[in-house]
């Protein structure tokens, strides 16, 4: 945080007068919330604009669920029958990521269920035993592991059904999860099938140049909005954006990252 405190000094008033204080010391991750929050109330004129930690609001809510044995997510971790079925449809999926210290910085680490008869999560150099629940649960209060993609969505579009806004990679890989999930006989009960899933949002800025928000309010300038734009001229400034995405594009097919 005093990175960011040095950085803030030279930086006009009209710009800092919407930001928070950085405090070091403070959490950087609930700065920048409060950052973009502040300045995204500005430009939208909308007061009810809340920015949250997706991560931390779903870490919290597996803590609370893993502690119960006929919840869900506790039969995937420690259940082994449950467990196997899961890996039967999810063979290989990241579940958590965990950070590593690589030289004087730290990498982030996947972590996948170990082979089948394994009682671990297991990372390149990290094992978590899941022998007993409040060892894994201990790991997700004290941040040492971050939900994966996957966990986040199972929790939030899939078992509490809220209806998650997201770009063109992710109207394709949460039917494709969906697809998955609704094979397993455990998650029948959800009605995973009848979830929506493609809720599409994007945008590209007409004149063809990057604007954000922090350019808005130096130059005091509104957020110019195209109505009534086709579909196709929304597609074209990010078609090579589109090609070249792992989600999107052909590399999936041919199987390059």
């Amino acid at each position: 945080m005093k990175k960011i405190e040095e950085k803030l000094n030279p930086l006009p008033v009209k710009l800092t007068k919407f930001l928070p204080q950085a405090v070091p010391g403070a959490s950087y991750t609930k700065w920048a919330l409060q950052a973009c929050q502040h300045t995204e109330r500005r430009i939208l004129n909308k007061n009810n604009l809340v920015y949250i930690d997706i991560n931390e609001v779903v870490a919290n809510y597996l803590v609370q669920v893993l502690r119960n044995s006929a919840h869900v997510f506790h039969k995937i971790f420690f259940d082994p029958k449950i467990r196997k079925q899961f890996m039967s449809v999810f063979p290989r999926e990241i579940m958590f990521y965990t950070p590593v210290l690589n030289g004087k910085y730290e990498d982030m680490e996947n972590m996948f269920f170990g082979d089948e008869g394994s009682q671990s999560l297991k990372g390149k150099n990290k094992e978590i035993s899941l022998g007993n629940p409040e060892i894994l649960i201990e790991e997700i209060q004290s941040g040492w592991v971050c939900p994966s993609l996957l966990l986040t969505f199972i929790a939030l579009s899939f078992l509490n059904q809220f209806k998650c806004f997201g770009s063109f990679a992710q109207v394709e890989y949460l039917p494709v999860y969906q697809e998955k999930l609704a094979r397993l006989p455990f998650m029948k009960i959800f009605k995973i099938e009848s979830i929506m899933t493609s809720n599409l949002t994007t945008g590209v800025f007409p004149d063809g140049i990057d604007t954000f928000p922090a350019d808005l309010i130096i130059h005091g300038e509104n957020l110019k909005q195209k109505e009534n734009w086709l579909f196709g001229e929304l597609l074209l400034p990010i078609r090579s954006s589109l090609i070249g995405s792992y989600f999107t594009g052909d590399q999936r097919q041919n199987g390059n990252k």
